[in-house]
């Protein structure tokens, strides 16, 4: 994860300090190698854990969570000697590659990387992650024993691409991740939230709160992971990895389910199947989450109308956008907008995205 200069991007993540992967075409390096103790240090110049004089407040609590910005192309290879990390992808796409296999990457997607995995990414298109890492030693052999025994624990583990099922994706030279439902994705977003504000404290009973929250976390994921054990094709998600790029990029048009279908190039019909096995429901429903979860943002950020709201994210007109908030949210607009204002970032006429 090499320095670089921060480039102007529309982002409402606060990403951590010289967090951005640098855009290069060179050839392939050797793997760096890296400790755990270096990735805090070695990334921002200071431990996630320090007491008030600056020094690391305990050396011995192998956890660190961060928040990461990847574009372009980043193919030096970085390997993790005596870690773990837990990756969610926050937004964009493009590929990491992992012990020479590639894996595509979209919103919503969440993986483990094991200890002495060698990585890169390739073709990142503005990739947020939120990144958790932690060492061997955080559990103990009796709870990754414990771990080890739920069938959705091993598939959840990036670096295993021999031990995937479907032999196509191998062929293909490409895996898949779980893919989180967009509910799921809040309810990961909340608890690595939480962990990272317990970390931010120097109370060594909330980092081990951290902890367990972390292990829940591991568990929760490794049984979502066993609900579907067979996901897509290596193939199938890549495609399927564009579309979700495209949809969370272009929310704001009248997209049809034919035009999704159509950047896949497969039938309308084992589009929606594949779609819906993914991520957990209908083309048409993510789209709707995504357009009610942009209006959202700007009812609590800005001063636009319902009107302009209603355009800006993708709905018909202003009556068809608060009939849909009413029933997801059983909440009309003007409540909600009442109930959460924040200081609006901008007042400018709002511009077609």
């Amino acid at each position: 994860m090499p320095r670089s200069t921060k480039t102007p991007i529309e982002l409402s993540e606060e990403i951590d300090q010289s967090d951005i992967g640098r855009s290069t075409s060179g050839a392939r390096t050797e793997p760096h190698s890296i400790a755990l103790e270096q990735v805090s240090g070695w990334h921002t110049g200071r431990y996630f854990n320090f007491d008030e004089k600056g020094k690391p407040f305990d050396e011995t609590f192998p956890l660190v969570v961060r928040r990461e910005l990847y574009r372009g192309f980043d193919e030096n290879s970085y390997r993790h000697l005596n870690f773990w990390a837990l990756y969610f992808v926050r937004r964009g796409n493009g590929t990491h590659v992992i012990n020479d296999h590639a894996w595509s990457m979209a919103r919503g997607n969440v993986y483990l990387l094991a200890p002495d995995s060698v990585h890169f990414y390739r073709g990142a298109a503005d990739v947020v992650l939120d990144a958790i890492y932690f060492g061997e030693t955080l559990f103990s052999l009796e709870e990754q024993q414990a771990l080890s025994e739920l069938s959705g624990a091993t598939p959840l583990i990036a670096s295993n691409a021999e031990s995937e099922n479907d032999e196509k994706a191998n062929s293909a030279g490409l895996g898949h991740f779980l893919h989180l439902s967009p509910q799921r994705q809040i309810e990961v977003e909340t608890i690595v939230s939480q962990i990272r504000g317990e970390l931010a404290r120097h109370e060594r009973a909330l980092h081990l709160s951290a902890r367990s929250r972390l292990w829940c976390l591991i568990v929760q994921l490794a049984l979502w992971r066993g609900e579907n054990p067979t996901s897509t094709r290596g193939g199938e998600s890549r495609e399927l990895a564009d579309v979700l790029h495209f949809c969370e990029t272009h929310f704001s048009r009248p997209l049809t389910v034919e035009q999704l279908a159509d950047i896949t190039h497969f039938s309308r019909n084992h589009f929606t199947r594949l779609f819906t096995l993914e991520v957990g429901m209908a083309p048409a429903t993510y789209l709707r989450h995504l357009r009610l979860q942009h209006a959202q943002k700007l009812l609590r950020e800005t001063s636009h109308t319902a009107i302009d709201i209603a355009r800006l994210c993708g709905f018909s007109n202003a009556t068809a956008f608060s009939r849909a908030f009413q029933k997801s949210f059983d909440v009309s607009p003007l409540a909600y907008r009442k109930a959460n204002k924040r200081t609006p970032k901008y007042r400018k006429k709002p511009q077609e995205g």
